[in-house]
Order: C-alpha cells, then sequence, then structure tokens
C-alpha cells in the first residue's frame, strides 16, 4: 500500500492508522479517539443517516451531550 502507516484524521481527536498486510488480503486497522471525540463523532454520524430540520437541533444536542456525559462517566446508558 502506498500510504500504510499513515495517520488519518477522522475527526476532531479520533485518528485511524493502517498498517500493511502481511499475509493476503488482511489488513491491520488502529482507530485512537481521545475523550473529546465523542461528540464530534456523533454530530457527525447523525448528519451522515438523517436531514434534521431547524427545530430538532436542540434534542439532537441534548442527546449528543447526555450520550457524551454517560461515556465519560462510565455509565451504560
Amino acid at each position: 500500500m502506498r500510504l500504510a502507516g499513515v495517520r488519518r484524521k477522522l475527526s476532531v481527536g479520533c485518528y485511524c492508522t493502517i498498517s500493511p498486510p502481511n499475509k493476503g488480503l488482511a489488513i491491520n486497522m488502529s482507530l485512537n479517539c481521545k475523550w473529546y471525540a465523542w461528540p464530534f463523532m456523533m454530530w457527525k454520524v447523525a448528519h451522515n443517516n438523517y436531514s434534521f430540520k431547524w427545530y430538532q437541533y436542540p434534542r439532537l444536542l441534548f442527546l449528543i451531550a447526555y450520550h457524551s456525559f454517560c461515556k465519560w462517566m462510565g455509565i451504560n446508558a
């Protein structure tokens, strides 16, 4: 692979590294997510999967904040 071993940025605080294949077509990929990356990743995923109206943004922000807080505190929500 041409760019194997290069760190790629997925979002703020989230990086992935793809290592070259050892045998056959198996590729190893490592994902590093910092604690502050969760809200940005949830925002990105929500906008990739759904289209929001202007009045739905307060609920989206509440859900992102709630799940981020639960993740940081180690609470299963």
